[in-house]
């Protein structure tokens, strides 16, 4: 909506499932992907937004140097973006997908994201759907380790599942209840901040 809203709305129960504002200019284009799980939405300003279907959750928002998106239409492996000074863009949103593919089938998660963001498109590449199919895995290990006060080796565990908000969301609900980390958000929530500065230039 031209609010900047993301609205996802039930035409059977006429009702509003999720409203979220994630547009800071007015969308004025979009495109849905072959999957039909990710929108991909552009706006009167510079930049563009992937949004998760499924949740209504905002995954990628990417600044062009033109302004104002006038058409999105996806053919093949191309994304085609127009623009209203008469800019077309053609963007190969797949490039990079044999490596991306090849790092997931060995779990190779690190090499995965490095390659996702070399091209951030890949993002919502079908393959990635194994980050969500191993994250428990993961974020349990990352569990274990800040139970052992490993709080670096447990970031380093699931660094690679962070660019999905609620993941990193869900890590963050454990790693504010550890020792340090708990006593430096402490110190922002009473505004001791000379205390948390100096926590946070020892770890």
């Amino acid at each position: 909506s031209r609010n900047g809203r993301s609205i996802v709305y039930d035409l059977i129960s006429k009702s509003t499932l999720s409203s979220e504002a994630h547009f800071s200019k007015w969308p004025s284009a979009v495109t849905i992907t072959k999957d039909e799980k990710y929108a991909i939405v552009g706006t009167r300003g510079e930049l563009l937004y992937v949004i998760r279907l499924e949740d209504n959750q905002k995954l990628l928002d990417i600044k062009f140097e033109y302004q104002g998106i006038s058409s999105l239409a996806i053919f093949d492996n191309t994304l085609v973006a127009g623009f209203i000074d008469g800019t077309v863009l053609l963007i190969d949103y797949n490039n990079g997908e044999d490596r991306l593919v090849e790092s997931i089938k060995a779990l190779d998660f690190k090499t995965a994201r490095k390659v996702m963001e070399e091209n951030i498109f890949l993002t919502i590449h079908p393959s990635t759907k194994a980050f969500d199919e191993h994250w428990k895995e993961y974020l349990n290990k990352a569990v274990a380790l800040l139970n052992k006060s490993e709080i670096e080796e447990a970031v380093d565990t699931v660094e690679p599942f962070l660019f999905d908000p609620q993941k990193q969301k869900e890590f963050e609900f454990y790693l504010k209840q550890q020792g340090p980390v708990k006593q430096f958000m402490d110190a922002v929530a009473s505004k001791e901040y000379q205390k948390a500065y100096e926590m946070a230039n020892l770890n």
